[in-house]
């Protein structure tokens, strides 16, 4: 059953899950239920070495592989919101599913870092082209990007003001806060990671920055008074400098548009 799906894509009701719990409770219960039925020696054997083995192997299948599949933590409308990589992962990665018959199929887009809670909604516009996933206040993460392309950049000013709110509403600051979202002009996709990074990743024109905010309270990295910036910009240019952390605040999606504008227009005197 494995066998046959693609990358990511899942059995709809966990089908391969009930065919693993079928095989199981077949092996433990068929050598009592077989007990007094006349069989080929051959057979018998097979029956005691099932049962056996089916009780060597259900101890670690319940108490690790099904800790391996696929957790569903919302859906709205045929779209699926699930995580199928198991607890060892250690950057957990969400996907977008479709319905698909008996399978669901993943969406071009994913999610990661993804730490869902039991309080994690997935929302879908058709009209404006887009999904936003969002957390509980506590653990503080939001994501937005585009389902369809054109829609999206059709629909810039109203999912501009959509990111901006729900930025406003949790601006990514906690260490356990992860999140990012993608500016529909241009495609540039701004992620937020643990409160101490921003990431803005643009394909055209090529530009990737790399935004790390020292705080004296992490005990992951060092106490500074700058933010450091790593610039990946047109024609290859690369640059590593840092600013005093006065001077760059933690930004919104829209001030990071703002400040790699800025940044561009000096590396380009």
């Amino acid at each position: 059953m494995e066998m046959i799906l693609d990358n990511h894509q899942l059995w709809r009701w966990n089908l391969d899950l009930w065919v693993w719990m079928f095989g199981f409770a077949l092996g433990l219960f068929i050598k009592p239920i077989a007990g007094n039925i006349e069989a080929p020696q051959i057979l018998k054997y097979w029956i005691h070495f099932d049962f056996v083995a089916s009780w060597i192997l259900a101890l670690p299948f319940f108490l690790i592989f099904l800790s391996c599949f696929p957790s569903i933590y919302d859906k709205n409308d045929n779209y699926i919101l699930y995580k199928d990589s198991g607890p060892f992962d250690c950057v957990p990665t969400a996907y977008i599913g479709l319905k698909d018959g008996p399978f669901i199929s993943p969406i071009k887009t994913n999610i990661y870092p993804f730490f869902g809670t039991a309080e994690t909604y997935l929302t879908i516009n058709k009209e404006m082209g887009y999904f936003a996933v969002t957390t509980d206040k506590e653990n503080g993460s939001v994501w937005v990007h585009p389902l369809d392309s054109i829609k999206y950049a059709r629909f810039a000013p109203e999912i501009g003001l959509l990111i901006d709110n729900l930025f406003q509403y949790n601006p990514l600051t906690g260490q356990m806060t992860s999140g990012s979202f993608t500016l529909p002009s241009p495609f540039a996709t701004v992620s937020y990671r643990q409160g101490c990074t921003i990431h803005y990743d643009c394909r055209n024109p090529n530009v990737d920055v790399l935004i790390d905010y020292y705080n004296a309270d992490d005990t992951r990295t060092p106490a500074k008074d700058c933010v450091q910036i790593r610039y990946h910009g047109p024609d290859h240019q690369y640059l590593n400098f840092s600013l005093p952390k006065d001077s760059v605040p933690w930004m919104s999606p829209a001030e990071v548009r703002r400040f790699i504008i800025n940044l561009n227009r000096r590396t380009e005197k």
